[in-house]
């Protein structure tokens, strides 16, 4: 290899190198406004791998279940979430990881103190750049507050209908 040879190939490399560090830079960009994207959701947003793995939670759904990334984020689903219903979120994901499709379902997890959770949530397989799935993204959307509310309507509305009632037999009492 003479000179000139060895110095085309140190510019070519060097070329390729700044593409791909280029290429690294625009990633950490996309990495960081979809982490951001995930952080400002209300909803619980999890990934959970072929082999039931908890990968990633953000921290809404940290925030909500109660959890610190240290202790699920890495884990088994089975080991991450100590009470069953709450591992629901791991058959699920296996389900749509299993079947190559959407899975939509219910979810309630008891809590320590107060009321439990109600969430709607779906599943969704996740490929990779091979289309292979290898994981499932679940977003789990917490129905607890409104669902509460609605409880609280049907209550007004029932004792607005027995006021009526009430009044209704005053009147007819009163005219008979």
């Amino acid at each position: 290899m003479d000179t000139q040879e060895f110095w085309d190939d140190y510019q070519h490399l060097k070329k390729e190198v700044s593409k791909l560090r280029d290429s690294e830079s625009r990633l950490k960009a996309i990495r960081a406004r979809y982490r951001s994207i995930l952080n400002t959701a209300n909803d619980i947003v999890a990934v959970i791998d072929r082999n039931g793995k908890l990968v990633e939670m953000n921290r809404p759904g940290l925030k909500l279940l109660g959890l610190s990334t240290d202790a699920v984020v890495g884990y088994p689903v089975d080991e991450a979430f100590q009470d069953d219903r709450a591992r629901e979120i791991g058959r699920r994901a296996a389900e749509a990881i299993s079947s190559n499709s959407e899975i939509t379902f219910d979810w309630t997890i008891p809590q320590f103190a107060g009321p439990a959770l109600w969430l709607t949530a779906k599943a969704a397989p996740v490929e990779d750049e091979t289309r292979r799935i290898v994981a499932a993204v679940v977003v789990a959307r917490n129905l607890t507050d409104m669902l509460s509310l609605d409880e609280d309507l049907a209550q007004a509305q029932d004792l607005i209908a027995d006021l009526r009632r009430r009044v209704r037999d005053q009147i007819d009492a009163a005219q008979g």
